[in-house]
């Protein structure tokens, strides 16, 4: 999977929010040596994807399909009994869900970042993640690109070789009812980010039904 689109906005996003490069770089060296990553990942080729977002209204129905959720919106997946077959996430949802979807045999994707530093010292060794991810690819650390974790979602199942990606719960002008404690102003910027980073990639991808 190219990345060199990805790049230049990786760089805009590291500006705009005021990444610290040395909390980034702590972040990939916890990725490197707590977690073990199997490699068990699923693989999509010539297969139609649907990934849901945290912004799923309580009630609505995720489409049939093979299933990769982005964080928060394991608990709506749960809520309908739907086992997705990958999880993507920072570590800032609720963890009963992750461990609800990584017993019933989802791959989990777990996302390291200055701002997680906490988050990934106490349950990386606990999730034993299928892979790990951070703003740059490294030894045993994985990159698609992607910000939030619907877009990092999207992008992973891109690159797993998915013949078509379809969105169920992507809100972009609020933040939805299954993302936890992320609120504000600040989530917003970040929701506007997501939609920007999608449309860039639908440009690029044809098989992202956006």
């Amino acid at each position: 999977m190219k990345l060199d689109w990805w790049w230049p906005l990786q760089a805009r996003l590291a500006r705009e929010f005021k990444h610290d490069p040395r909390r980034e770089a702590v972040a990939l060296r916890m990725l490197q040596r707590m977690a073990r990553p199997s490699g068990e990942l699923p693989r999509f080729t010539g297969r139609s994807v649907v990934v849901a977002g945290a912004g799923l209204r309580p009630g609505e129905v995720i489409p049939s399909g093979l299933l990769v959720a982005a964080d928060g919106a394991v608990r709506a997946c749960r809520e309908q009994q739907r086992l997705p077959v990958l999880v993507v996430s920072d570590l800032d949802g609720y963890r009963d869900d992750l461990r609800w979807a990584i017993a019933g045999g989802a791959a989990l994707v777990v996302h390291g970042h200055g701002d997680n530093l906490a988050a990934l010292g106490k349950w990386l060794p606990r999730l034993r993640p299928a892979a790990v991810t951070a703003a740059r690819p490294a030894d045993g650390v994985e990159c698609w690109g992607g910000f939030t974790d619907g877009d990092r979602a999207v992008l992973a199942a891109i690159g797993f070789g998915a013949l078509r990606v379809r969105l169920a719960g992507f809100r972009f002008d609020a933040a939805g009812p299954y993302s936890g404690r992320s609120r504000g102003r600040l989530k917003r910027r970040k929701l506007a980010w997501a939609q920007r980073i999608l449309r860039a990639a639908a440009r690029r991808y044809p098989a992202l039904e956006f």
